[in-house]
């Protein structure tokens, strides 16, 4: 089986530059549906109908081991620990600063969760472990998506140890390989999944975020818009009898929505079109610092906030926004050649343009899995954490799964 081997494609800093800025009275944020359908509604909607519009969220992943940033989180208690207060600062300020944020967590930090998540951790989110209280703190501006990498446990299995934690389901996945696509991953999550560690859990996807290419050797799809994609060979086009409903990524970090703002300023963008854009924010090394840094940016948007150019909203928001107000439109945007960095443009090794299939061509083998590393002194791996430990089963995923983007 393939593993979903996506190392993170977001660049060191998604602060990159970009001129200054410009969004609306929202609609009331929706109660969030039953199990099964996405979560996570818009913390602020466009008035009016088929109005063109930005449509944002902040995007985080924690990784399973090893991993050069997550290991120490979900193999340290006390690292672990640390990561669990600025994760909780995060959630807080972006319901603070009006923002939006998709938690995206694989199988090892949940489980984490479930074990290290002490009474007296809890005791400063309200008695409830991380999870749980981020997934519902504000679920017009927060949501927890499950993220996997399927080395052992897979999609299904993520959802249901999420949603054991407290957390609604989003229908969302948050991440997966797309190209080359005889190393596609996406089509075999258009129906129930079962799991592979659990064999009780099912889950239905609905929502598919973050394509990537095989360890982002292509690069990674950077459109904007919300469609169905069509096929692994033209995965760009819509299709509107496929179920799985994408949503764009567009450019790295904040570059991106900035980018997508100039553009509908100067009347480059069509009208009467949702357009997306998230920024990646690294989980397993976020600090106070970063957090503020990032709320920062956030800020200087406000101003496109109130003009009615950018709405803050979750993924799962994003869609119900889509269906709603843009009447299932169809979109997938390619930034212009010359907005897009060298690595990213046509015949740099990835398919681009609007609306453009990915070309085919082969792809690397997975490598072999390595081994988990020792934990650091002082903290202790749950035996559960380390694939194959004690109370894990075997890997018995049939598909080829992929890693995540931004992973």
């Amino acid at each position: 089986m393939l593993s979903l081997l996506l190392a993170c494609s977001i660049p060191a800093n998604p602060f990159g530059a970009a001129t200054a800025p410009v969004a609306t009275a929202e609609t009331p944020p929706s109660s969030p549906g039953p199990s099964g359908t996405p979560s996570g509604a818009p913390a602020s909607g466009p008035s009016v109908a088929a109005t063109t519009r930005v449509y944002a969220s902040l995007v985080s992943h924690n990784e399973e081991a090893p991993h050069p940033k997550c290991t120490p989180v979900v193999t340290d208690a006390g690292v672990y620990a640390q990561n669990r207060t600025v994760v909780a600062e995060m959630a807080r300020e972006v319901v603070s600063h009006k923002a939006a944020w998709n938690l995206q967590s694989d199988w090892q930090f949940a489980e984490a969760v479930r074990q290290w998540d002490s009474a007296s951790l809890k005791a400063d989110t309200q008695g409830k472990n991380i999870i749980d209280f981020v997934a519902n703190l504000d679920r017009s501006r927060v949501a927890v998506d499950a993220h996997a990498h399927e080395t052992a446990y897979n999609y299904a299995d993520v959802a249901a140890m999420l949603a054991r934690l407290g957390a609604p389901d989003t229908g969302v996945v948050g991440g997966f390989i797309y190209h080359p696509s005889e190393h596609e991953v996406w089509t075999r999550l258009r129906g129930e999944l079962t799991g592979s560690q659990d064999a009780a859990a099912r889950w239905r996807p609905q929502i598919l975020w973050g394509a990537a290419t095989y360890m982002h050797q292509g690069p990674d799809l950077k459109l904007s818009g919300i469609w169905r994609p069509a096929h692994p060979d033209r995965f760009s086009e819509d299709d509107p009898s496929q179920s799985l409903v994408y949503v764009g990524s567009y450019m790295d970090g904040f570059v991106g929505v900035y980018d997508l703002l100039d553009r509908l300023k100067r009347g480059e963008l069509e009208p009467g079109r949702m357009y997306t854009a998230t920024v990646f924010v690294h989980q397993c090394d976020l600090t106070s610092s970063k957090v503020a840094a990032t709320m920062a940016e956030v800020d200087k948007l406000a101003p496109e906030v109130e003009a009615g150019h950018l709405v803050w909203t979750p993924i799962g928001g994003m869609v119900q926004t889509w269906r709603e107000l843009y009447n299932s439109a169809p979109l997938s945007y390619a930034p212009p050649a010359d907005a897009m960095p060298p690595s990213r443009k046509p015949g740099a090794g990835a398919p681009g343009g609007a609306r453009r299939s990915p070309a085919g061509g082969g792809g690397p083998k997975a490598p072999a899995q390595p081994e988990l590393r020792a934990p650091r002194q002082g903290g202790g791996v749950p035996p559960k954490l380390a694939p194959g430990g004690a109370g894990a089963k075997k890997p018995g995923i049939k598909d080829e799964g992929a890693r995540r983007p931004g992973g």
